[in-house]
């Protein structure tokens, strides 16, 4: 009986040891993670900035002179519109003279 008894206390104890030994191991693994959590946050954060790919800045850049490209038609076509105005006053103006 006391060699049953101890058997079982002795596997108790490497069991025991163990759940410990795996316990550390994952709050090592647990650390470890929340310090990679924490530079993916900052990382995503920061996307705009400098940790941005090479192919995402190209793509702003184009983007925001295609948005400048458009202002300035925008900008030609009411100037465009104006002078065409002005153009049939003129027009209109010589015919009545003509007349």
């Amino acid at each position: 009986m006391n060699s049953e008894m101890t058997k079982l206390e002795e596997d108790y104890n490497k069991k025991n040891n163990r759940i410990k030994a795996n316990h550390k191991a994952l709050e090592k693994k647990q650390l470890e993670m929340d310090q990679l959590n924490k530079i993916y946050g900052e990382l995503m954060k920061n996307k705009k900035g400098e940790d941005q790919g090479e192919f995402e800045v190209a793509i702003d850049k184009l983007q925001t002179k295609i948005k400048n490209l458009r202002k300035d038609i925008r900008n030609k076509e009411y100037e465009w519109l104006n002078k065409k105005q002005e153009l049939v006053k003129k027009e209109n103006q010589l015919n009545n003279i003509s007349e």
